[in-house]
Formats: C-alpha cells, sequence, structure tokens
C-alpha cells in the first residue's frame, strides 16, 4: 500500500504602507505695533491672516501666559484674526510682551511689542551752566533751563509764552514757569517756576559817598563809603601800607591811621559782579 504525501504551501504575503505626516504648528508670526496709552482703559492688538484652528496666545516678559481679553474675526466674512490684551489696571510704565499664533497646541513664532502706561504731566526744571540766580551776561546763551516730565513744553514769562522748546536760553530776567503735556492731559500753568536774574557782565564803577580826603595828623580814624550798580561784593585797600589799616564790611571801610605817618595815602575800593571795577581816593 503506498502513502499519500500531502504538499502544503504557505504564502507570506507583506503589505507596504506610507504615511505622511503633515505639521500642525503655525510658521506665521502676528502683527502688532507698540502703543502707548494713559491709566486707565487701553490695548494692546494682534492681527494675522484667518485660519481655522488657529488661535492667539500673549506672554509677557517672563514668558507666562498673559489673559486675553477679546480674540476672533471681527465678522463671519472677515480673512484676519484679532486679539488684544487689556492694560486698565497697569501702572505708569514700560511693559514688554509677545504674541504667537497657536494651533493643536503648538505655539508659533512670536513677536515682541511694548506697551506704555504715560503718567499724568508733572513739570521738573533743572539748569545747565550756571546759578540762576546770579547769570552774567556774558554767560548767554550757555546758560539753560531745561524741562522735564511731559512730551510738549510751554515757558512762560510775565502771562507770554517765550519758547515751546524743551530747553532754552533766558534772556531777561524774571519768573519763568513751565506747562508741560502729554496725552494723558496738561500741568497747571502756575505748578512749577523758576526765578531768574541776569546780571550785566560789568558793576558800574563805585563812587565814593562818604569820604575824608585831608586827614590831620593825629586823627585816629576815618570812614569811607561807596556806591555801585550790579556789585555783589566789595574789597577795600590803603596804599602805602606805612599810613595805617583798612577794615571793611560790604561798602564801607573805616581807615585806622598811624600817628607817625605823614603824606599821601591812597584809599582804593573795588567791586566786584560778573566782573570787576575800581575807584579810588588820594
Amino acid at each position: 500500500m503506498k502513502k499519500r504525501t500531502q504538499t502544503i504551501i504557505y504564502v507570506l504575503v507583506v503589505l507596504s504602507l506610507s504615511f505622511q505626516v503633515y505639521s500642525e504648528c503655525p510658521t506665521n508670526t502676528p502683527t502688532s505695533l507698540p502703543a502707548q496709552g494713559c491709566p486707565g482703559p487701553g490695548f494692546l492688538t494682534a492681527q494675522s491672516n484667518y485660519e481655522v484652528g488657529v488661535t492667539h496666545k500673549w506672554f509677557d516678559a517672563n514668558g507666562s501666559p498673559v489673559t486675553i481679553t477679546s480674540q476672533g474675526r471681527p465678522n463671519s466674512n472677515a480673512t484676519v484674526y484679532v486679539s488684544r490684551i487689556d492694560f486698565s489696571k497697569y501702572t505708569p510704565g514700560i511693559y514688554n510682551f509677545s504674541v504667537a499664533e497657536v494651533k493643536n497646541n503648538c505655539v508659533g513664532p512670536k513677536r515682541s511689542v511694548t506697551y506704555t502706561v504715560l503718567a499724568t504731566p508733572i513739570p521738573n526744571i533743572s539748569t545747565q551752566n550756571g546759578n540762576p540766580t546770579a547769570v552774567c551776561e556774558g554767560a548767554l546763551p550757555g546758560f539753560l533751563l531745561k524741562g522735564s516730565g511731559g512730551t510738549s513744553y510751554k515757558w512762560v514769562l510775565n502771562g507770554g509764552i517765550v519758547s515751546e522748546e524743551k530747553e532754552f536760553s533766558p534772556t531777561s530776567s524774571g519768573r519763568y514757569y513751565l506747562i508741560v503735556s502729554n496725552i494723558c492731559g496738561t500741568s497747571g500753568s502756575t505748578q512749577k517756576y523758576i526765578d531768574v536774574t541776569i546780571k550785566p557782565n560789568t558793576p558800574t564803577a563805585p563812587v565814593f559817598t562818604q569820604a575824608q580826603t585831608t586827614v590831620c595828623k593825629g586823627e585816629i580814624t576815618s570812614t569811607y563809603k561807596v556806591t555801585s550798580s550790579n556789585t555783589e561784593a566789595y574789597t577795600w585797600s590803603i596804599s602805602p601800607s606805612a599810613a595805617g589799616t583798612i577794615a571793611s564790611t560790604g561798602n564801607t571801610a573805616d581807615v585806622t591811621w598811624k600817628s607817625a605817618y605823614s603824606g599821601n595815602a591812597q584809599i582804593v575800593a573795588t567791586a566786584y559782579g560778573c566782573s570787576d571795577n575800581t575807584t579810588s581816593i588820594s
């Protein structure tokens, strides 16, 4: 009896599958411009082309998410997507943010933008190259009044505007008021001022108003006085020194004569201001 042989043939079928991976991360960067505002309501806005499934996300300077006040298309037919954040609770200062598109929790490239909260204008005055209470004519125009605290400026003298520059060189003595403004308002017209005194370059020559031109030998003291305009101080001297000694207070000097001296003597008074001027009497 013959054996029957059974042959089993196995067929291996290999299926080849290919996959295509689509990136879901946005590649566009929203458009956003720096802005500024006064304390109170204010917004930063970002805009990008509308795409289904794409939203915006805002971050502060530390990279932490910022609450978005509103976002979406302005209307159902709009081709742009808009978002904004609110600044109503922010105090004056400069704040840095960034905004990006988001799709499927994937954040795209960020756009950096700043928002400046302005303060109510407060005028401040400083000076450069001189003391405002004693400005010599020769120091002009190097002497400057400098304003700060606003974005526009007005300097007022005797009720009239003399300059609308941030800094300027005054040409007259008087009380200068500074008024500053920005988009948040204008400071008070009498809130800040500075008094300026401009002096002539040279004092007038001293004029003796009390002088003893003849002194008898044996007299002990004589008093001399002068007057001069635009003068801050006086100096006195006597020559020759053998004639006596001189002591002064301002425009007055007392000479103590030496009893043994006889002959001519000269009393010199010098007035000082922005420069000096001298007068003598013998």
